[in-house]
């Protein structure tokens, strides 16, 4: 009886183990999602920044904030534009005003 007890926990073990490699070799397979923009630039001077990504796919948008002279601040965004599109994105704030904290936003595809 004891040989059949110390068995039965022998393959509940090797189960066990068979169940979690293959779960484990399933996760290896997969891979990140590389399909995002990259090789991206950001400038801009004044009122404006812009932006543009050559590679990857998917879309980005320039970003700015607004430095308005005793006032409250604010955002201003460009237009939506496709990676590799050859197009800025623009973003502009008032003409009295100066951008900072140029940025950019992008996603991949979903």
């Amino acid at each position: 009886m004891t040989n059949t007890r110390c068995g039965s926990r022998v393959l509940a073990g090797l189960a066990l183990t068979a169940a979690l490699t293959t779960v484990t070799a399933g996760f290896v397979g997969v891979q990140a999602a590389s399909a995002v923009p990259w090789d991206c630039s950001v400038g801009g001077s004044g009122n404006v920044g812009w932006a543009i990504c050559t590679s990857g796919t998917g879309q980005y948008q320039a970003v700015v904030d607004c430095d308005v002279w005793l006032g409250r601040d604010y955002t201003r965004k460009g237009a939506w534009r496709a990676v590799g599109s050859g197009e800025q994105s623009i973003a502009a704030c008032n003409s009295s005003e100066g951008a900072y904290n140029r940025r950019l936003n992008a996603f991949g595809p979903l």
